[in-house]
């Protein structure tokens, strides 16, 4: 018996559904949260894709293959559950890829190109990207293009330049004004569609994000922020891991109770709502 909406947890890069190491620590904390708040397990669900050797990393890009199998994963969740709606938590890569895959439409990968189909947005309860991409990653800029992972056309590209700044992607303040710059197709072509990925829309980093860097920043904005957010929460001294890890209770406010967290001590420097665009 289904009584709350269902909540689907995609993991990012190298890592898996559930704790499998030091690196993998999957979505084991989050379940057991949900799971002491009410929830059973019939409506928790993840996924493992890709494998989790980091050394396999920088070879992952949003291709067909991960994005139709994590697809018809979410489909496959809806027929069975029977819930009119689904929520998403999802976590580095995973919020890209989730992101993509609400959206639909074309994609033009390294493994071929392939349609996703119409936009799942009716069907997204709330949307929760923790340490996301969402435009780019500068180590991905300038030589940083030879990974596969860092693709200009499907992989986190941020763009070598913006108005006169050049692979200064991190730099905060810009130096000269920048209006845009030109990064990865498939992250301009989210960020850019208006379709969004939800009722409701939260985004959450750390400002010490150990993988992503620069306080964040990509060209002048934070690159974790999904452009249709709601709202949003700034952790202090989280690491890349741990602002999914130890953030459970976080998630269950904003993914449950439609909230943000209030700021507690240290932890979190902003916990605001984002005014719409």
């Amino acid at each position: 018996m289904i009584t709350h909406t269902p909540v689907i947890f995609i993991h990012g890069n190298s890592d898996a559904a559930l704790h499998v190491s030091k690196t993998a620590t999957g979505w084991t904390n989050s379940i057991q949260y949900f799971l002491d708040n009410g929830y059973t397990q019939a409506e928790l669900y993840a996924t493992s894709w890709g494998d989790t050797n980091t050394s396999n990393a920088v070879k992952r890009t949003h291709n067909c293959r991960d994005l139709l199998r994590l697809r018809r994963f979410v489909l496959a969740v809806l027929d069975y559950t029977g819930a009119p709606k689904v929520s998403l938590i999802t976590h580095s890569m995973g919020v890209t890829l989730g992101r993509k895959l609400i959206k639909g439409g074309a994609v033009n990968g390294n493994d071929g190109s392939c349609n996703l189909g119409n936009p799942l947005t009716s069907k997204i309860d709330v949307f929760l990207g923790l340490a996301g991409g969402n435009y780019g990653l500068c180590n991905c800029e300038g030589a940083g293009t030879l990974e596969p992972t860092c693709n200009k056309k499907n992989g986190f590209w941020p763009g070598d330049s913006c108005g006169l700044n050049t692979y200064t992607c991190g730099l905060k303040p810009l130096p000269f004004p920048c209006n845009g710059p030109t990064y990865s197709s498939l992250l301009m072509s989210m960020n850019t569609d208006n379709v969004r990925e939800a009722s409701l829309v939260f985004s959450a980093w750390s400002e010490v994000d150990d993988l992503i860097l620069y306080g964040d920043q990509v060209w002048g904005r934070p690159t974790s922020l999904i452009p249709s957010s709601s709202g949003k929460v700034v952790y202090t001294s989280y690491t890349h891991m741990q602002t999914k890890e130890n953030t459970a209770a976080d998630q269950y406010t904003m993914v449950v109770k439609k909230t943000l967290p209030s700021p507690r001590s240290s932890e979190i420097d902003d916990s605001s709502f984002v005014p719409a665009n």
